[in-house]
C-alpha cells in the first residue's frame, strides 16, 4: 500500500506596501513593482502574471497573487514595509438615510443631496 501526499501551495491575493514612493511617473513605479516580483518569482513573465494592480497615486504598493512561501520571502526583502492578505468586505448599506434611521418626514434638499457618496472605512 502506497500513500502519496502532494503539498499544494495555493496562491491568494495580497497587498504589498513598499517604503518610498520613488518617482512621480506611474509607469516607472509599476516597473519597480514588477522588479520586486521578478526577484521573488525568478522571471519578468511570472512577475507580470502575478501582478494584479499597482497603486501609484497616494502610496507605493501593489496587489499580487502569491503563495505563502512567497509572502514569507517578500516580507523579509529590503524595502517591503508590510504584506497583507486581501480581505473582501460586504457593504452594510447602500442607502445611508435608512441605515441611520432618518425618518421619511425629515426635510430634505434632494437637489443638494443627489450624487453624493459618503463612506467610512474603519480599519
Amino acid at each position: 500500500l502506497t500513500c502519496v501526499v502532494a503539498a499544494v501551495n495555493t496562491e491568494e491575493f495580497y497587498i504589498v506596501f513598499l517604503r518610498d514612493h520613488p518617482v512621480n511617473e506611474e509607469s516607472t513605479l509599476e516597473s519597480s513593482h514588477i522588479d520586486v516580483l521578478s526577484t521573488l518569482k525568478g522571471s519578468d513573465l511570472d512577475a507580470k502574471k502575478s501582478l494584479v494592480y499597482s497603486y501609484t497615486k497616494s502610496f507605493n504598493a501593489f496587489a499580487a497573487k502569491l503563495s505563502e512561501d512567497e509572502v514569507k520571502k517578500l516580507s523579509s526583502m529590503d524595502g517591503v514595509v508590510s504584506v497583507f492578505r486581501n480581505q473582501y468586505h460586504k457593504l452594510h448599506t447602500t442607502k445611508s438615510w435608512e441605515f441611520i434611521g432618518l425618518p421619511q418626514t425629515a426635510r430634505r434638499k434632494l437637489k443638494t443631496e443627489s450624487n453624493i457618496i459618503v463612506g467610512l472605512l474603519d480599519t
